[in-house]
């Protein structure tokens, strides 16, 4: 950090953060960033992309603010000038993601420029988000959907957008994974919508890293799209198609893909439990009897992820939070933020929470069903073994997934599998039994709520028929 020229206050908060040395994606990255290089970076998750981008963001507007302040003398806020308006730009794939970047830069910024921060994500109310826009804010950070949103009914926003001086894209693959490369599509077109003469306005340097990335021949394919005879060729993905939309000020982008040919961490221990489908769940009591650390659980579906933290939560015993897109915006976050301060130290999700989240001190990740992709796996698994710490990452496989388990092995250059994590059926047999109660103990618990709802509800219809039902009536009676 000695070699960075870093304004006092950000200086405090690095030794603040326990940032001790800069990892290597940031000893690469930063440096040639605040000189004003374009960066285009490819690192394992959990190596510190994040900070890459975010501090010479940070960095910026503290120097444009000693020199425009936002405020007077006596502290009071001002109109915010126009030396920072129209700042930064932040698209990432996730509201979890967008949630823990603007934390992070919020963090490294006075209050009087925090507060101009604007958060563009679903689960919060629009009406606010407006009026944010309308008063110029610094940064905006949100999903691609909500943006596209807001610029399609602010004409602040659209302007905010076309003439930003930064333009960050974090987990870019992930954000067409989810479906969204139309709305990415529709805000480069308003980002790279040619200027006015008369207010040309600085040159935008932009930074695009992810955890998995097309090579750096990729990147130089949207300057070779016209044939020789001028016709235009058409990328074979959507990733390339967006990346051609990319107009770097800097005719040299520094690229860097530190994966050197794989995609894991070396922080990152992983091992596989080939079972019946059935006995998942013994599997996984055994390895959070025998694995104490903080441990995050993956399954496909909502019902899944409600279903174990019924069993494992009420019937077992264990302090769980769960993490799926039925909780409203506000849960969620109050999920992983119990799940951040040690209040629990088990949370089930689903895939909305494998990419972008970044929690110090996951223990252990279990796939509790295999994902789809080889991509979402190594997403999955990147939530441990972060800033150089260890983890582990534990697939349960059934003898149905084996098919989908070697293809994600085979993708990822794995031909003997992963590691195998020998449980001895002896074992085995205390958490079989005592799985065996703890469902016995669910399904009375389901049953008695069931029949508590039906009761209740025949009550309420009484009462507003104005009749008197009896407990025995009800059949609530001993």
């Amino acid at each position: 950090w000695a070699k960075i020229d870093l304004p006092p206050s950000l200086r405090a908060w690095v030794k603040a953060q326990g940032f001790d040395r800069m990892m290597e994606v940031q000893e690469r990255t930063i440096p040639p960033a605040l000189r004003g290089r374009d960066v285009i970076g490819c690192a394992p998750t959990g190596s510190g992309k994040t900070l890459c981008f975010a501090l010479p963001i940070a960095i910026d507007i503290l120097k444009r603010d000693a020199a425009s302040p936002c405020v007077d003398a006596d502290g009071k806020a001002l109109p915010t000038p126009k030396a920072l308006q129209n700042h930064t730009v932040i698209i990432a794939p996730t509201r979890e993601l967008v949630v823990q970047i603007v934390d992070v830069l919020k963090s490294m910024l006075p209050p009087h420029l925090s507060r101009r921060v604007v958060t563009l994500i679903g689960g919060m109310a629009p009406e606010k988000q407006r009026r944010q826009l309308e008063n110029y804010p610094i940064v905006v950070a949100g999903v691609p959907g909500r943006m596209s949103e807001m610029n399609a009914t602010i004409p602040e926003f659209t302007t905010f957008l076309q003439y930003s001086r930064f333009l960050a894209l974090d987990e870019v693959d992930r954000v067409l994974e989810q479906g969204h490369f139309a709305e990415m599509e529709d805000l480069m077109t308003v980002i790279y919508k040619q200027r006015d003469a008369d207010q040309p306005g600085e040159p935008r340097q932009t930074f695009v890293f992810s955890a998995t990335l097309v090579s750096k021949e990729d990147f130089e394919l949207r300057r070779n799209l016209t044939s020789k005879k001028g016709v235009r060729q058409k990328p074979q993905t959507q990733l390339k198609k967006l990346l051609k939309t990319l107009e770097f000020s800097d005719n040299n982008p520094l690229y860097f893909n530190m994966n050197h040919g794989k995609v894991m961490s070396d922080t990152i221990s992983e091992f596989v439990i080939k079972c019946d489908s059935a006995d998942k769940e013994a599997y996984l009591l055994y390895l959070l009897h025998k694995n104490k650390g903080r441990t995050l659980v993956f399954a496909n579906s909502i019902s899944m992820i409600r279903r174990l933290a019924n069993v494992f939560g009420k019937a077992i015993g264990f302090s769980v939070g769960q993490l799926h897109a039925d909780l409203e915006q506000k849960q969620r976050l109050k999920q992983v933020e119990r799940f951040r301060n040690g209040a629990r130290n088990l949370l089930f999700a689903t895939d909305v929470a494998a990419r972008g989240l970044d929690i110090e001190g996951i223990d252990y990740v279990i796939h509790y069903q295999l994902p789809r992709s080889a991509g979402t796996y190594v997403h999955r698994s990147g939530r441990t073994g972060r800033a150089s710490k260890h983890g582990s990452s534990i697939a349960l496989v059934g003898h149905d997934e084996l098919v989908v388990y070697k293809q994600i092995c085979h993708i990822l250059d794995r031909p003997d599998g992963l590691e195998p994590l020998e449980v001895s059926q002896l074992a085995m047999k205390p958490f079989r039994e005592m799985l065996r109660y703890a469902k016995k103990i669910e399904g009375a618990h389901h049953a008695f709520m069931s029949k508590k709802k039906d009761t209740d509800w025949m009550k309420r219809a009484a009462e507003a028929a104005d009749i008197y039902v009896s407990d025995d009536d009800a059949g609530d009676s001993d």
